[in-house]
């Protein structure tokens, strides 16, 4: 397919675009030929910078192009190219936003690149103004991120990173955060407490205390003791998370009670996470009713501050909860509501997704629905890909026992084996360790490998039944009962 047929095609499929892209990307003299005639002849000089200038918009109208342009007569050259029937197409049936054809976009930024007339860094801070003005966060902050200018980013995320943090937009908001200076965020309350989030959020929780640590030392000489003990109490919500993603429960429960006594002066979610934290240690405890009902009052007031992600929490922790009580129906149905949230808003790509597909696995398992057991981990997996293969461990897991069940013991075998290097080279929550450990003594005591049973009992968790009152020391127990 030539250029000329590839852009005249309303939906190119995907392999084509990739296509398209690579012939870019490596100079194929066919394409850049087609594209060089059309812009270099039939074109005058003011249409040609038009198009360079507007080419770093997903989408523009007349207001925005003369703000880019910086010329009042953008809607002019908007309209005469509209007439040309150039590769422009109106976004929505009102005909007031305008986008370029993918492929003329690749072809026009990359025409941008290569050429030393134009500053795109002006270029991207004239946009993120105007996208600020238009109060369009999102596409204010690509610009300023891509202008590589930490004035506006700090404008934008001081009006709406909290925003995009309740909304789940952590990939926007860590590009947003990585462009600025640690120093730059440690002499911040709420960017730190962002930074910090983010980390969580990602898994990277040795992160976090790097990040409110800086804080605390950078903050200390100039706030007055009433913004300490506001910092102090936000910085404990996330303290307390982290403490419950190690299993100290009893220190989480600690922080999170300091928090939630405090006023959440620079993120509003700072007490819901609190008392999210708080409800996920009853659950430790063992004390199951009192953790659901906890559960069930930060849901409310998540979805009060319209916050997704503890939304999200919640109702995990509440189908996790209903799964201990053994009330799988309930669970499920809790289940259904998260997943429905998740859709509604546009949440389908944050990692506590893994944590619903792994509550919904078990589940299937439960009631020998394998494939749909199966399926479920595989996503979860899907889902954790940039996180990294260590945090796979739970997914395994339900894959393992669903060959298991299957009687595929060569397959369950293979997981088995990674599950083990996992735990051998991290330091793993002992919930994780003892839920993979149920399923390989299972394996090994179908297999008869009396040999891997012995040596397993060498190196396992130690358990004092006296105060094995939560889920995950009963797991352990039992396994050594059955060991």
């Amino acid at each position: 397919m030539s250029a000329l047929q590839l852009l005249a095609t309303t939906a190119p499929t995907s392999q084509d675009f990739n296509d398209f892209v690579d012939q870019l990307e490596y100079g194929n003299q066919h394409v850049f030929d087609y594209f060089d005639e059309l812009v270099g002849q039939d074109l005058s000089d003011q249409q040609r910078t038009f198009l360079l200038r507007t080419s770093i918009l997903d989408r523009f109208n007349a207001g925005m192009v003369m703000r880019v342009m910086d010329d009042t007569d953008g809607q002019s050259l908007l309209s005469s190219l509209l007439s040309m029937g150039l590769f422009i197409a109106p976004v929505d049936p009102s005909a007031l936003w305008f986008r370029y054809h993918p492929l003329f976009s690749v072809y026009l930024r990359h025409l941008l690149t290569c050429t030393t007339q134009e500053n795109q860094r002006e270029l991207h801070q004239r946009a993120a103004d105007a996208w600020l003005e238009l109060d369009d966060a999102e596409e204010a902050a690509k610009h300023a991120v891509a202008a590589e200018d930490p004035e506006r980013i700090n404008r934008v995320l001081s009006l709406h990173g909290r925003k995009f943090f309740t909304e789940g937009q952590f990939i926007l908001l860590q590009r947003c955060l990585d462009a600025l200076s640690q120093d730059q965020i440690a002499q911040d309350p709420t960017l730190t407490l962002l930074r910090a989030w983010v980390a969580q959020g990602q898994y990277k929780f040795d992160e976090v205390e790097n990040w409110l640590s800086a804080a605390e030392n950078r903050l200390q000489a100039s706030m007055s003791e009433d913004t300490q003990k506001a910092v102090h109490g936000e910085f404990s919500a996330i303290r307390a998370q982290v403490a419950m993603n190690y299993g100290d429960g009893d220190r989480a429960l600690i922080l999170a009670r300091e928090a939630i006594e405090q006023e959440a002066r620079f993120l509003p979610t700072s007490r819901v996470a609190a008392a999210s934290v708080i409800g996920e240690a009853l659950f430790v405890r063992g004390e199951l009713e009192e953790a659901l009902a906890r559960m069930q009052d930060t849901e409310h007031l998540a979805r009060a501050h319209q916050a997704h992600q503890n939304v999200l929490w919640a109702l995990c922790q509440q189908s996790e909860i209903s799964v201990a009580m053994g009330l799988l129906q309930k669970a499920y149905n809790i289940q259904e509501r998260a997943f429905q949230y998740a859709e509604d808003n546009q949440l389908n790509h944050l990692p506590i997704l893994e944590f619903l597909f792994r509550i919904r696995s078990q589940i299937m398992w439960e009631w020998h629905h394998l494939e749909s057991a199966e399926r479920c981990a595989l996503q979860g997996i899907e889902i954790l890909e940039a996180q990294g293969e260590r945090w796979y461990v739970q997914s395994y897991t339900s894959l393992a026992k669903v060959a298991h069940a299957r009687g595929r013991q060569s397959l369950c075998a293979d997981y088995i084996g990674k599950i083990q290097k996992m735990l051998a080279a991290g330091d793993y929550h002992l919930d994780w360790v003892a839920n993979a450990q149920a399923t390989m003594l299972s394996y090994w005591d179908a297999v008869k490998d009396q040999d891997a049973i012995q040596r397993w009992l060498t190196v396992a968790p130690p358990c004092d039944p006296a105060v094995a009152t939560n889920h995950f020391h009963q797991c352990n127990g039992r396994n050594r009962a059955r060991a």
